[in-house]
């Protein structure tokens, strides 16, 4: 069953334990489904105990969810509505393959023109749908995830861009009914608030028509006293009724407009709320842009270091065979020119302990930089280095 979606106002009746089973209940059911299918959290999870505590606190960052038709101005709970619009961009995904089957090439160069020409998008690569939607790499599933937010707008709401000039008709229309005041502008009349106000005005107006009626006499007085209070009460009768029926009838010009015009205002609207939601996937597809190329600097900058590693491993092995090498060889001339204790020579390869001179065990490290990389390597030492001048000398 699913987890059901609470208000702010629940959720303050809620103690920290039932809170903490209904935070973990939607974070394990919609965010965890969410990510594990490709998808990408509206905002991190961390979040999610502050934000359903204190969702007035982020309107900015929820105004997409708050901004529906229906939506509770303290809507927090978005996890579960991305997660189905993700499920319907999945069921798109296979449909378009269908109607595109062995022909995903056209498919990726339909995708291409429309987010360039019809909502100046270009994309950050060169990508390319795979037929199997699995096989694609996030990028490119973002990039046609857009495709389908931005198609699911055009078709939807684009429509009441051609219908501009009616509606601009319509509204000329109610201006010229001189029904509105002066401060009425167009936002305002739209406003579900004015609406209320416009309601209220008129209960008042029929309310204060029944008083004055209660209070004028059906029987005609034969008084002169009596005949001057039914013409007062008259007279203040006629008044309320003509205030209703001007009020009535304004009410009713301007519910003409609105009704009229409803279809288009709702279209309108949601394709500004629209925008929000495409101009955060713009923002994700940017955001997987810089992570993969972060990935991929890491990766560069990991190979380096073992590069460097083995070639520094490399240069300590040369320079151990190429030491012990120049060691063995005055090793043997020491050998065969050193007398022994007899007026002979040792034999070949055993010099007398007394002659032998033990080379620094410590090298000094240079540092060579080749193509911005740091190559580290050890020089001869200055020992070795004085040992193969003198041989050159003798």
């Amino acid at each position: 069953m699913a987890t059901p979606i609470l208000f702010a106002h629940e959720i303050a009746a809620y103690n920290d334990e039932e809170l903490d089973r209904y935070l973990e209940e939607n974070k394990r059911e919609y965010h965890g489904e969410l990510v594990e299918d490709g998808g990408r959290p509206w905002y991190p999870i961390h979040l999610l105990e502050e934000v359903s505590r204190h969702p007035d606190k982020h309107r900015e960052m929820l105004r997409y969810w708050q901004g529906g038709m229906m939506a509770d101005p303290d809507q927090w709970t978005v996890f579960g509505g991305q997660l189905l619009r993700w499920r319907q961009f999945r069921a798109w995904q296979t449909r378009r393959r269908e109607e595109f089957e062995g022909r995903i090439a056209e498919y990726t160069r339909w995708a291409r023109r429309f987010l360039q020409n019809r909502h100046s998008y270009l994309t950050p690569i060169e990508f390319a749908f795979e037929e199997d939607p699995k096989r694609q790499d996030q990028l490119t599933t973002w990039i046609e995830y857009l495709a389908y937010e931005c198609n699911f707008c055009t078709k939807r709401f684009e429509w009441h861009r051609r219908r501009q000039r009616w509606y601009n008709a319509q509204w000329e229309r109610l201006v010229d009914s001189g029904v509105l005041r002066p401060q009425e502008t167009e936002e305002f009349i739209c406003n579900p608030d004015s609406s209320f106000q416009r309601t209220s005005e008129r209960i008042h107006a029929e309310k204060a028509v029944e008083s004055a009626r209660l209070g004028t006499p059906s029987v005609p007085h034969h008084s002169h006293r009596a005949q001057q209070r039914s013409a007062v009460a008259q007279s203040k009768l006629d008044s309320f009724v003509q205030s209703f029926e001007s009020i009535k009838r304004r009410n009713d010009i301007i519910s003409e407009f609105l009704q009229t015009t409803r279809s288009y205002r709702e279209a309108k609207r949601n394709e500004e709320r629209h925008g929000i939601l495409l101009q955060w996937v713009k923002v994700q597809v940017s955001m997987i842009e810089v992570e993969l190329a972060q990935s991929k600097a890491a990766e560069g900058n990991s190979d380096a270091r073992r590069g460097e590693s083995q070639g520094i491993k490399r240069v300590r092995a040369d320079e151990d065979t190429e030491g012990h090498g120049n060691k063995r060889r005055k090793h043997d001339d020491e050998a065969r020119a050193a007398p022994c204790s007899g007026g002979q020579t040792l034999k070949h390869g055993h010099p007398p302990p007394h002659n032998i001179v033990k080379p620094p065990t410590k090298y000094e490290e240079l540092t060579v930089t080749v193509d911005g990389v740091h190559i580290y390597n050890f020089a001869k030492s200055a020992w070795e280095q004085n040992l193969l001048c003198c041989q050159r000398k003798g």
